[in-house]
């Protein structure tokens, strides 16, 4: 089976929708006790997080975090 030009646009179209099998995780970053700031994280169901990315992606947004004891609220 062959696809054409149009069915491969119509299918990356169909897949790049917003929504379409990504999920926002939301959660509240505190240091020491204290609210810091909120988070939105899009990651796909398919593949499980891992605290390690969660870090990664807090130590990017947030860089003077990095090397301090933060804790993640859901």
């Amino acid at each position: 089976m062959q696809i054409s030009g149009r069915q491969k646009r119509d299918i990356s179209r169909e897949y790049t929708k917003p929504g379409n099998g990504m999920k926002t995780l939301v959660f509240d970053v505190m240091l020491k006790g204290r609210f810091v700031c909120t988070l939105r994280m899009k990651y796909c169901p398919l593949f499980p997080l891992t605290v390690d990315e969660i870090c990664e992606f807090v130590e990017s947004k947030r860089p003077t975090l990095k090397g301090k004891k933060y804790n993640i609220e859901f």
